[in-house]
Protein backbone atom coordinates (compact mmCIF):
# COMPACT_ATOMS: atom_id res chain seq x y z
CA UNK A 1 0.00 0.00 0.00
CA UNK A 2 2.99 2.23 1.13
CA UNK A 3 4.76 1.87 -2.31
CA UNK A 4 1.76 2.24 -3.96
CA UNK A 5 0.94 5.83 -2.35
CA UNK A 6 4.94 6.34 -3.43
CA UNK A 7 4.76 5.74 -6.95
CA UNK A 8 1.95 7.78 -7.37
CA UNK A 9 2.64 10.55 -5.40
CA UNK A 10 6.28 10.77 -7.51
CA UNK A 11 4.04 10.49 -10.69
CA UNK A 12 1.72 13.19 -10.25
CA UNK A 13 4.99 15.50 -8.51
CA UNK A 14 7.06 14.55 -11.71
CA UNK A 15 3.18 16.47 -13.71
CA UNK A 16 3.16 18.79 -11.35
CA UNK A 17 6.60 19.66 -11.80
CA UNK A 18 6.27 19.69 -15.92
CA UNK A 19 3.01 22.38 -15.10
CA UNK A 20 4.99 24.79 -12.62
CA UNK A 21 2.44 24.05 -9.99
CA UNK A 22 3.99 24.75 -6.83
CA UNK A 23 0.76 24.02 -4.39
CA UNK A 24 0.89 20.66 -6.45
CA UNK A 25 4.29 19.96 -5.43
CA UNK A 26 4.85 20.88 -2.38
CA UNK A 27 1.25 18.73 -1.84
CA UNK A 28 2.83 15.44 -3.07
CA UNK A 29 6.43 16.58 -1.31
CA UNK A 30 4.26 16.44 2.13
CA UNK A 31 2.40 12.67 1.01
CA UNK A 32 5.68 11.06 -0.01
CA UNK A 33 7.26 12.26 3.47
CA UNK A 34 4.21 11.04 5.35
CA UNK A 35 4.56 7.67 3.53
CA UNK A 36 8.75 7.83 4.30
CA UNK A 37 7.33 8.31 7.93
CA UNK A 38 4.87 5.08 8.19
CA UNK A 39 7.92 3.19 6.59
CA UNK A 40 10.07 3.95 8.87
CA UNK A 41 8.02 3.50 11.91
CA UNK A 42 6.87 0.51 10.50
CA UNK A 43 10.46 -0.82 10.50
CA UNK A 44 11.37 0.23 13.86
CA UNK A 45 7.96 -1.58 14.91
CA UNK A 46 9.08 -4.91 13.26
CA UNK A 47 12.62 -4.76 14.60
CA UNK A 48 11.30 -4.46 18.36
CA UNK A 49 8.78 -7.09 17.91
CA UNK A 50 11.18 -9.65 17.06
CA UNK A 51 13.89 -8.12 19.82
CA UNK A 52 16.45 -7.66 16.96
CA UNK A 53 17.39 -4.45 18.59
CA UNK A 54 17.43 -5.37 21.88
CA UNK A 55 19.01 -8.86 21.90
CA UNK A 56 21.74 -8.61 19.01
CA UNK A 57 24.89 -8.75 20.61
CA UNK A 58 27.03 -10.58 17.89
CA UNK A 59 27.45 -13.45 15.58
CA UNK A 60 26.33 -16.84 17.11
CA UNK A 61 28.75 -19.56 18.09
CA UNK A 62 28.00 -22.44 18.17
CA UNK A 63 30.26 -25.05 20.05
CA UNK A 64 29.94 -28.78 19.23
CA UNK A 65 31.13 -31.30 21.40
CA UNK A 66 30.96 -35.36 19.85
CA UNK A 67 30.33 -38.11 22.36
CA UNK A 68 32.89 -40.82 22.24
CA UNK A 69 30.51 -43.38 23.02
CA UNK A 70 27.85 -43.19 20.15
CA UNK A 71 27.50 -45.98 17.71
CA UNK A 72 29.92 -45.77 14.75
CA UNK A 73 26.91 -47.51 12.51
CA UNK A 74 23.82 -45.44 11.09
CA UNK A 75 20.69 -46.91 12.94
CA UNK A 76 18.76 -45.46 9.73
CA UNK A 77 20.04 -48.25 7.71
CA UNK A 78 19.03 -51.61 7.22
CA UNK A 79 20.81 -54.24 9.39
CA UNK A 80 20.88 -51.70 12.13
CA UNK A 81 20.05 -53.16 15.85
CA UNK A 82 17.63 -50.42 16.33
CA UNK A 83 15.38 -50.67 13.39
CA UNK A 84 12.12 -52.39 13.53
CA UNK A 85 10.21 -52.43 9.95
CA UNK A 86 7.86 -54.73 10.58
CA UNK A 87 4.48 -53.57 8.98
CA UNK A 88 1.78 -52.91 12.26
CA UNK A 89 -1.01 -54.63 11.97
CA UNK A 90 -4.04 -53.05 10.35
CA UNK A 91 -5.95 -50.95 12.45
CA UNK A 92 -9.52 -51.70 10.75
CA UNK A 93 -10.33 -54.29 8.30
CA UNK A 94 -11.30 -52.89 4.83
CA UNK A 95 -14.69 -54.58 3.77
CA UNK A 96 -16.21 -53.91 -0.29
CA UNK A 97 -19.37 -54.18 -1.10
Amino acid sequence: MNVNIGEQSMATMQESIARNDQGAQTHEFTRLTIVNQKVTVLGAEAENCIGEDLSFVGATRVDVEVDPNIPQYDPTQPGSPFVDITRPPEASPVTGT
